[in-house]
């Protein structure tokens, strides 16, 4: 069984229906979620009396600085390429490292770049090779001494 998300919603029901003494078992399964997940919410209830706070997944966005921003301006006025190339020319004239990513959301953001739908696509495609017999692929060798 696939879990859900937690939101907010979720750990408000968590709570109100553990007072209520429902089993973590049941609340795991009404709301998605595991057991272990339901435990810790109830635990945090017991010991904060406060909901248990909901934290943004992922890595935290580092911004540019000023100066990196005026560096990237600088460096596509001067130079006029994309972001992969701007990023090697920050490296060699300015010493400066920022990641073609982090330019090109600047650019972006800036109006200096535009959006290319035909290369956000993924050119390769994928393929999943199956078998109508799982062991119609095996390969097996032996070798007899005589």
């Amino acid at each position: 069984m696939g879990y859900g998300k937690l939101t907010e919603r979720k750990v408000r029901y968590i709570v109100r229906h553990k007072q209520k003494g429902k089993s973590n078992k049941e609340i795991a399964f009404e709301m998605r979620v595991s057991v272990s997940t339901v435990k810790r919410v109830w635990s945090y209830w017991l010991t904060h009396r406060e909901y248990l706070p909901i934290r943004r997944r992922g890595r935290k966005v580092k911004e540019l600085s000023e100066e990196e921003k005026e560096t990237i301006k600088e460096a596509k006025a001067k130079y006029k390429l994309g972001a992969r190339r701007l990023e090697k020319i920050i490296k060699q004239v300015y010493g400066i490292h920022i990641p073609h990513n982090r330019i090109h959301k600047y650019l972006l953001k800036e109006g200096l770049a535009k959006e290319e739908p035909g290369k956000k696509r993924r050119r390769k495609p994928y393929i999943r090779y199956e078998r109508d017999h799982s062991m119609s692929a095996a390969h097996i060798d032996w070798f007899e001494r005589g």
